[in-house]
């Protein structure tokens, strides 16, 4: 059992809470959306353990492409892996460039990452978040992901 002080945010105010589960991965029990989808790549496969899905996310309003997790309360993230569609070397080049970003509140964004393209990407980064985003960066060609983890 791993178990963790965690804080949410309630009324404006940071308040301390506490979280137990099976397994050090946050991220399988967040809330995914995405800018959006189109048949059965959904943003919940994202988070599904399965690596054979997909999520892919577009824009069709002239805004960046995005992925979000909505972890529900705010954790100290340790390590991040991102899994990327590697169907194609297309949907593999769509990703470089793209920012990766934590946020406590949903509105206020600080990127600690940025994607180079590849299939697997992990990053070690000691940071608090709820929230956590993938944007994308000077194109609307879309995102593709197979999976994300994030540990605390």
């Amino acid at each position: 059992m791993y178990c963790r002080d965690t804080c949410l945010a309630l009324n404006g105010e940071l308040v301390h809470s506490y979280f137990c589960s099976d397994e050090n991965k946050v991220s399988k029990y967040a809330i995914p959306s995405d800018s959006t989808s189109f048949s059965i790549h959904v943003p919940q496969n994202l988070i599904d353990s399965d690596y054979a899905t997909i999520c892919d996310a577009f824009s069709n309003d002239g805004t960046e492409a995005w992925i979000k997790l909505d972890l529900k309360k705010i954790f100290q993230i340790t390590y991040v892996v991102i899994y990327a569609d590697d169907r194609t070397n297309d949907t593999l080049s769509r990703l470089s460039g793209c920012k990766v970003q934590s946020s406590i509140n949903d509105t206020e964004y600080q990127t600690f990452a940025i994607l180079k393209g590849l299939a697997i990407e992990q990053f070690s980064w000691n940071g608090c978040l709820q929230y956590f985003r993938i944007i994308q960066r000077f194109t609307h060609a879309g995102l593709s992901f197979r999976e994300i983890n994030i540990w605390s």
